[in-house]
């Protein structure tokens, strides 16, 4: 009994004695045990660690021998997907911009075509420039007759016409009828339907020119035979083959006078509007209702062609200074009987390299016509009824600028164009073209 007491005060003392402790003892020995399964744990995870570190090394050691060279194509492949996209991209945008590249390049050849091809206009002369490309052949023709590049186009077509009619040294006149016609931009190039007897703007490009030549080459025979000039014919162009006839009876002779006569007779005396420069500076603007009155200087605008260059003027006063002071012979037209004065103008212009006809009135038909305002040395200055010489065309001298002239006078030397007398009798301006 004794002992069993001591047992339960032994216990009893335990329960009563050392509470905390047997009341701890089960939770103690429950973290032990699981602090010493986690430290069991831990050492073998860096075991695990080290033995995989052993045998990463060791494969890697063991097969680097082994791996595959990485080539181009093996990295694109291991790309990123971004960066695929992108270069994809990029690439779309080469694609773009060279497909851009030539588009502009055919447009621009598209472009240059457009333009190359005359375009419908106004006619009279009166349209503006065209931005036609002209071959090195074109440009050449270009430098005796001065029209737009959208007339200059058609000059092959017009010198082949002019050669089948047999007048091609007049291939330069028809394109500046045609510049006053169209100006290249019509499809009745050169107006020449009613010529034709069609109704205006009957015919197309080609067919135009073919009649317009024809028709030129006509009255150009006609002139002819009835000893009338170049400018009488082509105003003939424009009012019709019965010009011929009436300039005819006035020797045949063109002048701003002759052809407002025959436009005011067959008008009736009607005059319209016309607010072309060149009108409005003669008239205020304004021309009779017939044909163009101011036809023949709105084509030979187109005609004068540059004045001798300064070395060929020179030539002609050192040659014409020879004989200044010298006596005025009729007929005269050498140094051994002195000159008059298509005779020293022969002469002189001889030995500058330049052939004229021997009479003043050949010398006027075989030069373009210009106003004394647009005279440059060198070009000759006409003069009529300065005595009966049988045509309308009875002097001339060589300008010499500043309103003076050279000429065959009596004595042969200077004279002031400004002179009543001269005034009187002045027909204007011709200039020759250089050899």
């Amino acid at each position: 009994m004794l002992l069993k007491t001591q047992c339960c005060g032994k216990i009893a003392n335990n329960a009563n004695g050392d509470r905390e402790g047997s009341a701890r003892s089960p939770v103690r020995a429950t973290t032990l045990s699981q602090e010493s399964d986690n430290m069991a744990r831990k050492q073998q995870k860096r075991h695990n660690r080290g033995s995989y570190r052993r045998k990463t090394a060791h494969a890697h050691r063991s097969t680097r021998h082994m791996r595959p060279v990485r080539t181009q194509k093996t990295v694109r492949r291991r790309l990123p997907e971004a960066e695929v996209r992108r270069r994809q991209r990029a690439r779309r945008r080469q694609f773009a911009l060279l497909g851009l590249a030539v588009l502009l390049v055919v447009l621009i050849f598209a472009f240059r075509h457009l333009i190359s091809t005359p375009q419908q206009s106004g006619a009279d002369g009166d349209t503006g420039n065209s931005g036609t490309s002209a071959t090195e052949e074109v440009k050449q023709v270009a430098k005796a007759v001065n029209v737009y590049q959208s007339v200059m186009y058609y000059q092959p077509v017009v010198q082949k016409y002019a050669e089948q009619n047999g007048i091609p040294e007049y291939t330069d006149v028809l394109l500046a009828i045609m510049q006053v016609e169209s100006g290249g931009k019509l499809t009745d190039i050169m107006q020449s339907s009613g010529s034709a007897g069609l109704p205006n703007d009957s015919l197309e490009e080609e067919s135009s020119i073919r009649q317009g030549c024809t028709y030129f080459a006509h009255l150009l025979s006609k002139g002819k035979s009835l000893d009338c000039d170049l400018d009488c014919i082509i105003q003939a162009y424009n009012y019709g083959s019965g010009f011929l006839d009436y300039a005819a009876k006035f020797n045949g002779v063109y002048s701003t006078e002759l052809a407002e006569k025959f436009a005011e007779k067959q008008s009736g005396g009607n005059t319209i509007q016309y607010d072309n420069p060149m009108a409005v500076q003669e008239n205020g603007g304004w021309r009779y209702k017939y044909g163009n009155m101011f036809y023949v200087r709105l084509v030979a605008q187109y005609l004068a062609v540059p004045n001798f260059s300064n070395a060929t003027v020179q030539a002609i006063f050192n040659e014409a200074l020879k004989y200044q002071g010298w006596t005025y012979v009729f007929g005269g037209d050498n140094p051994n009987t002195s000159f008059d004065c298509s005779g020293l103008v022969q002469w002189c212009y001889g030995k500058a390299g330049i052939s004229l006809p021997r009479v003043a009135q050949d010398q006027y038909d075989a030069t373009q016509h210009i106003p004394l305002s647009q005279a440059k040395a060198g070009d000759l200055v006409f003069f009529h009824s300065t005595y009966n010489a049988g045509t309308y065309v009875t002097h001339v001298g060589i300008y010499a600028g500043n309103n003076r002239m050279y000429h065959a006078g009596n004595p042969i030397g200077y004279a002031d164009l400004n002179t009543s007398y001269w005034q009187q009798h002045i027909i204007g301006a011709g200039r020759v073209k250089s050899n």
